[in-house]
């Protein structure tokens, strides 16, 4: 797992005979984790990535993921792009910059999606 350039990282609890358990996941390019714990600490993420994580973490904005280095975190588009999305539905001031920013993340995912299908070459697309 730590070979890979990325590892998505998520958790999701629930109650089970009056206690909270939760099931945390991680994935990666060269496989996936599952793990159930009584904790949604950080502590559980970091068990899973490791304390210096190699690959870059992708997760949602949950604290619990603050411990990790902002060099070696991303925060998850679909998390993101419902941001933008919201200031644009709130109006007012900053629904020009939610526009700006949805516009922004959707070029971004067109290029993309011509690097991965081999339209555009890596280099350009930098």
């Amino acid at each position: 797992m730590k070979t890979a350039e990325a590892a998505h990282i998520d958790e999701t609890g629930w109650r089970e005979n009056s206690c909270r358990v939760w099931l945390w996941v991680v994935v990666t390019s060269v496989g996936i984790v599952f793990r159930l714990a009584r904790s949604r600490a950080g502590a559980v993420a970091a068990e899973l990535l490791g304390e210096e994580p190699k690959p870059i973490a992708i997760s949602d904005r949950f604290p619990g993921y603050e411990w990790i280095k902002p060099q070696s975190r991303q925060v998850c588009w679909a998390h993101l792009r419902r941001d933008f999305q919201a200031m644009i539905d709130r109006d007012g001031d900053g629904a020009e910059v939610g526009r700006q920013l949805l516009w922004q993340s959707n070029k971004l995912f067109e290029s993309w999606h011509k690097v991965r299908d081999g339209t555009i070459q890596w280099s350009t697309f930098l």
